[in-house]
């Protein structure tokens, strides 16, 4: 297609108006009409060597036309050229059948000429597609059946006759070789061009139906959501006005306020996760940020000091193993949220006195982080369920703490956005280890 392209700047095509099975045609023109000038020209200034009159002005006068014929093409007007070409090249068969009359042989160069219209004229032009094949074939049976009358009026020497018959046959091969070149070079571009029509055609399928599957499955993680925050949502704020409700009634002990405000701390930390990490989610849609290059340890730490009152409360060590100096190039944000979510459920699910261990490494170009902990691990049965389309379960933690089982679909859903894949191994009453593969950028 570059061949193509570089083919119609260099000819001044002004294709506006045109397809591409029209442009080629009028590429087609325009090599027509040049290899005729410089073949005329070259004819022209060879016989004038051979003083061979006076077909050397005759040649000479055609190139002219055919000069003329070029400079209507350039000006776009590509039909009243094709016409004078095609009038000009028979003119030159006529002309130069008179003056060498039963000498010269010029019914393969008839052959030629019959070819023209064929290449050039296009599906809007059939009526002079077949006025010219018409004229061609009358040319083509007048100069057969009437060549042996022809009394030219002037005579060369056999040796110049010869010459011309060998010329004008050279120059009638050459012409067939040019123009089935051109013709196969075109249709090689028309291939190239339609299967990168296809290719297009089919990418953008592709992409319609990506973007089909996506746009189904956000609506539904969408309504998930919001059957979450529903009832989730709903529970605890029904919960804190019953509370609020005892507590202003007087009817609770002093040791039941204490044990309701704990209550009321942990059902607003809760409400406040599950608020962020919708608002988080909903922010992720909307506004997709670019990979950044950053230290991984530097982000763990800061997660870590977000969950620092969490773990001092059930005494559990968060241990940061990363290499102090790992550089990644991924987006920040999506990862904070990731790690918050996992490093709080690892939290939730230790025993008192556990740890929560997080390492890092990265391999073949993809970030691999593993958050580890040393709690009440996955029942099977739970395990090979964390990700169908229900409602995820949300189990109680060791001390009872709630969730709304939101974090680790949220996480399921941020990987899945950023190409990467989220791996969870555990055992009961052991250990568990949730992995995040991600490309690094």
């Amino acid at each position: 297609m570059k061949w193509f392209q570089s083919i119609k700047n260099f000819y001044f095509v002004k294709s506006t108006d045109l397809n591409s099975i029209e442009l080629k045609r009028v590429i087609v023109t325009n090599i027509t009409i040049t290899l005729c000038f410089f073949l005329s020209l070259f004819i022209s200034i060879t016989l004038f060597y051979l003083e061979i009159y006076p077909l050397d002005v005759t040649f000479a006068f055609l190139a002219c036309l055919y000069l003329a014929c070029w400079q209507i093409s350039i000006t776009g007007n590509y039909l009243t050229a094709k016409i004078i070409l095609y009038c000009v090249l028979l003119s030159q068969c006529i002309c130069t059948s008179v003056i060498l009359g039963k000498n010269v042989d010029l019914r393969i160069f008839y052959i030629t000429t019959a070819l023209v219209p064929l290449l050039i004229f296009g599906k809007k032009e059939r009526r002079f597609l077949y006025i010219s094949i018409f004229i061609t074939i009358i040319n083509i049976s007048l100069v057969h059946f009437t060549r042996n009358s022809y009394n030219p009026y002037y005579s060369y020497d056999p040796a110049s006759y010869e010459y011309i018959n060998m010329t004008l046959n050279a120059i009638c091969i050459v012409c067939l070789l040019v123009m089935s070149f051109v013709f196969l070079f075109l249709t090689e571009a028309g291939e190239e061009e339609a299967q990168k029509l296809n290719f297009e055609l089919l990418s953008n399928q592709q992409k319609l139906i990506s973007s089909e599957e996506e746009l189904k499955r956000i609506n539904h993680l969408k309504d998930h959501l919001l059957k979450i925050m529903t009832h989730d949502l709903k529970s605890p704020l029904n919960n804190i006005s019953a509370m609020a409700e005892l507590m202003l009634n007087e009817k609770i002990t002093k040791d039941e306020i204490r044990f309701l405000s704990e209550r009321f701390k942990q059902t607003a930390e809760n409400t406040s996760l599950m608020l962020d990490n919708i608002l988080a989610w909903s922010i992720r849609q909307i506004d997709k940020k670019d990979p950044e290059r950053f230290i991984l340890p530097s982000l763990v730490n800061k997660v870590f000091s977000q969950l620092e009152d969490k773990a001092e409360a059930k005494k559990i060590k968060l241990l940061n193993q990363i290499p102090s100096r790992l550089y990644i190039k991924s987006d920040p944000e999506m990862l904070e949220i990731l790690l918050r979510n996992l490093v709080g459920n690892s939290i939730k699910f230790c025993h008192e006195g556990g740890q929560v261990r997080v390492d890092a490494a990265i391999i073949n170009q993809r970030i691999l982080i593993r958050v580890e902990d040393n709690g009440i691990g996955i029942p099977p049965s739970l395990l090979n369920n964390l990700f169908g389309t229900n409602r995820l379960s949300s189990r109680p933690g060791t001390q009872q703490e709630k969730g709304s089982g939101i974090g680790l679909l949220l996480c399921q859903h941020l990987i899945q956005s950023a190409q990467g894949h989220l791996n969870i191994q555990s055992e009961e009453k052991r250990f568990t280890i949730v992995t995040i593969d991600l490309p690094n950028h």
